[in-house]
């Protein structure tokens, strides 16, 4: 049986997440925060936009998170980073009544998501890892094993 995974491209992976600065991450969260601001205005601006309580919500939160970001007074300090973005992730993010112009405001909170709640996590795991080779190793030989 083929292994499950690839153990090169594995390592690779883990190689490119531990390599990530906590300075880039927080700048892939400001670009990740201005596309969803960006997609909300661009949805908010249809002429299919409906006005209620579950939009305003989502474009008062997307308006708060864009100006706790502005008042971030260390742009490279990721965790004050993502927590002003936080606001962005609160909303439940209706798909109605202009589904295109909505999926696109949710796919960008989907993004900003991951590089605020996910990806710091794996960048962390991954950096351990890369400083302790034996571990790494054992990780790589296990992926290379067949699976039962």
């Amino acid at each position: 049986m083929a292994p499950v995974q690839d153990p090169e491209r594995a390592a690779a992976s883990v190689a490119e997440l531990a390599a990530l600065s906590d300075a880039e991450q927080a700048a892939e969260v400001y670009a990740a925060a201005a596309a969803v601001v960006e997609a909300v205005d661009a949805w908010i601006a249809s002429p299919s936009w409906r006005r209620d309580t579950t939009t305003d919500y989502c474009r008062e939160m997307t308006t708060a998170a864009a100006e706790a970001l502005d008042a971030v007074d260390d742009r490279e300090d990721l965790a004050a980073v993502c927590a002003a973005a936080g606001p962005m992730l609160k909303p439940w993010w209706p798909s109605w009544p202009a589904p295109a112009l909505a999926a696109v405001a949710v796919e960008a909170v989907a993004r900003l998501r991951y590089l605020t709640q996910i990806r710091p996590g794996l960048v962390v795991s991954c950096r351990r890892l890369v400083a302790q080779p034996e571990i790494a190793a054992a990780v790589a030989e296990r992926l290379a094993r067949p699976a039962r």
